[in-house]
């Protein structure tokens, strides 16, 4: 699902034609986003960093990272990858 996934900020400001107190985004600013396309990069590189680590094939550290994870019905295994900001 990608709930709260913290990912960087690309340096911009926010509009004010949608918010009245827009918000500027500097280099290295952090956000929390939501979706798969942006839970989905971290988790490939979670697999790839466990397959790295341990010498094992992308499918045994799919599945080692896996393991042992809650599910969450309908949805899969819960996967954080970074702390909550």
């Amino acid at each position: 699902v990608g709930e709260g996934v913290r990912s960087t900020f690309v340096p911009s400001e926010e509009s004010p034609e949608f918010d009245p107190e827009p918000d500027t985004f500097t280099e290295g600013d952090w956000a929390l986003w939501t979706g798969t396309s942006f839970a989905a990069p971290q988790v490939a590189a979670a697999i790839a960093q466990v397959a790295e680590e341990r010498g094992l094939s992308l499918d045994d550290a799919q599945w080692e990272l896996l393991k042992d994870r809650p599910e969450i019905p309908l949805y899969g295994k819960v996967v954080e990858v970074l702390p909550p900001i």
